[in-house]
C-alpha cells in the first residue's frame, strides 16, 4: 500500500481519532507504529505451521497475496480470489475419479487455494484475506462486519476503529487488545467482556475504567487492583496516560501486557485468606462425547469409530499438550501457554489459577505510592498478576478446556463458544455442534477436520466452504451438496472432482471412495492427505 494512498489516509485518521479518545491525545502517524502493530500476528502462532496470517506469491499472476488460517502443506498453490472465482476449472474425468489417489495425481497441477478473499458489502480492503461485509480494512485477516480494522486478526460483530488486535467481536476504539467481547475503548487487555475503557489489564469482566490490573469483575475505577474515588483514580489517570503516550512517541511500541508482568522483578504477593486444601476436580465423563463421535463418524463415513481411535487424526491441529498445576487453594488447573500468545519466557506455572480464585486474587493489590509512577508500577506489576484462564459461563461436562462458554460435552481444546459435543478443535469454532479436529468453522454441525467454514452439515476435510451439506475434501464450495475433492463450486450438487454425476454414479463411487478412507482410518488411524495438501 502506498504511503498516500486513499485507504491509509482515512485509517491514519482513524488511528489519530483512537488515539486521542484512548490515550488522550495524537502520538503520531500510523505508519511509525507498524512494527508494533503488526506484533500480533507473532502472537496468534502456530510452532509447527507457522504465522495464521502469510503473505505468499500468487501461482496465476507472481503478484503477491494474503492468506488467513494455518495448516496449508508446504508448497500448495495460492491464487487471487478474483480471479479463480472466474477461471473456469475444468473439472475430472470419469476415469480420474475412480480412487482417491487418482484424483489426487489428477488435480495435482491444477489445485489452487484461494487467498485475498474479500466478500459481502465489503469495500476499501487491501492486503487482507477472509473480509466479509467489512470496509477501510488492511492487512488484517478474518474480518466479519467492521471498519476501519489494520493489522488484526479475527474481528467481528460491528468492530470499529481496531488497530494490532485479534480474536473478539465488538471492539471500538482498540489497540493491541485480545481475546474479548464488548469492549469499547482499550489498550493492550486481554480476556475481557463487557468493559470500556482498559489499560493493560486481564481478565476483567463487567467493569469500566480499570488499568494495570488482574482478575476484576464488576469493578469500577481501579488502577493496580487497587480502589480508588473517581476523583482520585481520573487524577492519576492523566498522569499514567501522559507518561504512555510518551513512552509510546519515543519507542513507537508500548509492552503488552504479558511483557509487563515479564519485565516486573517483583514476587507475587499470597492470596490472603484462601485455604490450601485438597479440593476435588472438576468432574467430567467423556463418555457422551465418546458417543457423539460415533455418531459423527456414522453419518459421515458409514462405520462407528471410537475417540481413542482417531485421536492422532483428529489431534494434528491441537496447539500443544495441555499443561498442569496445583493452584495456591490446591485445585488443579489446566492451561494451555499458547493461549498467552507465546510471549511466556519465565515459569507461568506459579501465577496459573482457577475461576474459583478469582475472587481472592482481585484483593491483591499495588500500594498508591506504587501506582502514581508508570514506572514503579512496571517494576511492582508482576507482584498481582495472577493469570486465569478458567471461565465456566453456563457450562456442563467440559473436559481440559480452560475457557467455556455455554457449551456441554466438550473436551481437549483451549476454548468452547457454544459448543456441543465437540473435542480436539483448535481454539475454538462458535455455534457448532458434533465437530472434531476443526478450526474457526462457525454455525456447523457434524464436521470432522474442517476449517474456515459457515454454515456447514455433513463434512469431512472441507476448506473454506459455506452454505453446504455432505462436503468431502473440498476447498471453496458454496450453496452446494453431495461434493467431494473439488474446488471453487457455487450451487453443485452431486460432484466428485469438479465432475457433475448423475445422482446413482455419484452415490456408487462417493460409497468406493468413503471405503477406501475406512480402510486406511482403521489400519493407520489417520490419512495420507488432506484438503490442504492437494495439488502437491
Amino acid at each position: 500500500m502506498r504511503l498516500m494512498s486513499e485507504l491509509y489516509e482515512k485509517l491514519n485518521q482513524a488511528w489519530k481519532q483512537t488515539c486521542k479518545i484512548v490515550l488522550g491525545d495524537e502520538v503520531g502517524e500510523l505508519s511509525e507504529y507498524k512494527p508494533w502493530l503488526k506484533e500480533i500476528f507473532k502472537e496468534y502462532y502456530s510452532p509447527e505451521y507457522g504465522a495464521w496470517r502469510k503473505a505468499v506469491e500468487s501461482k496465476l499472476t507472481d503478484k503477491e497475496v494474503y492468506i488467513f488460517a494455518p495448516f496449508y502443506k508446504k508448497d500448495v498453490k495460492f491464487a487471487e480470489y478474483d480471479l479463480l472465482k472466474n477461471k473456469k476449472i475444468e473439472p475430472l474425468s470419469i476415469d480420474e475419479i475412480k480412487d482417491i489417489d487418482t484424483i489426487l495425481d489428477a488435480w495435482k497441477e491444477r489445485w489452487y487455494y484461494r487467498a485475498s478473499v474479500v466478500l459481502g458489502r465489503s469495500a476499501w480492503v487491501e492486503e487482507s484475506d477472509s473480509v466479509f461485509n467489512s470496509t477501510f480494512v488492511y492487512r488484517s485477516y478474518g474480518i466479519t462486519g467492521s471498519s476501519y480494522i489494520a493489522y488484526t486478526l479475527w474481528m467481528r460483530d460491528g468492530s470499529k476503529y481496531v488497530f494490532g488486535s485479534g480474536n473478539g467481536l465488538e471492539y471500538k476504539f482498540s489497540i493491541r487488545s485480545s481475546y474479548g467481547a464488548n469492549i469499547t475503548r482499550g489498550v493492550g487487555a486481554y480476556y475481557f467482556a463487557n468493559v470500556s475503557d482498559i489499560y493493560f489489564s486481564h481478565y476483567i469482566f463487567d467493569s469500566n475504567e480499570v488499568m494495570f490490573s488482574f482478575n476484576q469483575i464488576g469493578k469500577r475505577y481501579v488502577i493496580g487492583n487497587l480502589q480508588l474515588s473517581k476523583e482520585k483514580y481520573l487524577q492519576v489517570k492523566k498522569g499514567l496516560l501522559e507518561q504512555i503516550r510518551d513512552k509510546l512517541i519515543k519507542d513507537k511500541r508500548f509492552p503488552s501486557t504479558i511483557e509487563l508482568v515479564e519485565g516486573s522483578s517483583a514476587q507475587l504477593l499470597p492470596l490472603e485468606g484462601i485455604k490450601k486444601e485438597a479440593v476435588e476436580s472438576e468432574k467430567c465423563t467423556l463418555e457422551p462425547i465418546k458417543e457423539g463421535f460415533k455418531k459423527t463418524t456414522t453419518i459421515l463415513l458409514g462405520e462407528p469409530f471410537e475417540l481413542s481411535e482417531l485421536e492422532d487424526y483428529l489431534r494434528q491441529k491441537r496447539v500443544g499438550e495441555p499443561l498442569r498445576t496445583t493452584t495456591p487453594s490446591g485445585r488443579t488447573a489446566v492451561f494451555y501457554k499458547v493461549l498467552y500468545h507465546n510471549l511466556w519466557k519465565s515459569n507461568i506455572k506459579k501465577r496459573i489459577i482457577v475461576q474459583a480464585e478469582v475472587e481472592y486474587a482481585a484483593k491483591v493489590h499495588l500500594e498508591l505510592n506504587d501506582i502514581l509512577s508508570l514506572g514503579t508500577i512496571m517494576e511492582r506489576i508482576g507482584s498481582i498478576a495472577y493469570i486465569c484462564q478458567s471461565l465456566r459461563y453456563k457450562s456442563y461436562n467440559v473436559c481440559d478446556v480452560p475457557a467455556a462458554h455455554i457449551s456441554r460435552d466438550v473436551a481437549y481444546y483451549m476454548h468452547a463458544m457454544d459448543n456441543k459435543v465437540a473435542a480436539y478443535n483448535y481454539i475454538g469454532s462458535p455455534s457448532s455442534s458434533y465437530i472434531f479436529g476443526s478450526f474457526f468453522t462457525t454455525n456447523s454441525s457434524f464436521i470432522i477436520n474442517s476449517d474456515v467454514n459457515e454454515n456447514l452439515q455433513r463434512t469431512v476435510g472441507a476448506d473454506r466452504c459455506s452454505n453446504s451439506s455432505d462436503i468431502y475434501f473440498s476447498h471453496d464450495i458454496d450453496g452446494s451438496t453431495e461434493v467431494m475433492f473439488s474446488q471453487h463450486l457455487k450451487g453443485a450438487r452431486y460432484t466428485i472432482g469438479n465432475l457433475a454425476l448423475e445422482k446413482e454414479k455419484y452415490l456408487s463411487i462417493k460409497a468406493k471412495l468413503l471405503s477406501q478412507i475406512v480402510d486406511e482410518l482403521k489400519s493407520k488411524g489417520k490419512l495420507h492427505f488432506s484438503v490442504k495438501s492437494m495439488g502437491v
